[in-house]
């Protein structure tokens, strides 16, 4: 499997959404539940800001897995994963400059 290798910036957002089912009666009550075996994956905001080929070839890196091949990379709480990028934006600076901004999300397989 392809591996993410390019630095991101440190200090980076992660959210957790558990994925549960909830099931609401009239009265007010509700029963909830958890959705599946992997309810607690993880989802980073990261950033990549290097010169113009660096960010080219994590643009090219992004865009050969389409947002469906999962790929390795190890986040910045120091835990491995696999994750898929289904979003991401590039722009270009002055001076030869560039940032790639991503949300990559954690897949179970």
């Amino acid at each position: 499997m392809a591996a993410w290798t390019w630095p991101v910036a440190s200090g980076e957002r992660m959210e957790i959404a558990p994925r549960v089912r909830v099931t609401r009666f009239g009265d007010g009550y509700e029963q909830r539940t958890p959705d599946g075996i992997h309810t607690m994956l993880r989802k980073w905001s990261v950033r990549l800001a290097a010169d113009e080929s660096t960010v080219k070839a994590a643009d090219d890196f992004l865009r050969a897995r389409a947002g469906v091949e999962p790929f390795d990379w190890t986040a910045l709480d120091h835990r491995p994963g696999k994750w898929v990028c289904r979003s991401w934006s590039v722009s270009y600076g002055p001076g030869g400059g560039a940032e790639l901004a991503a949300t990559f999300e954690e897949v179970a397989l």
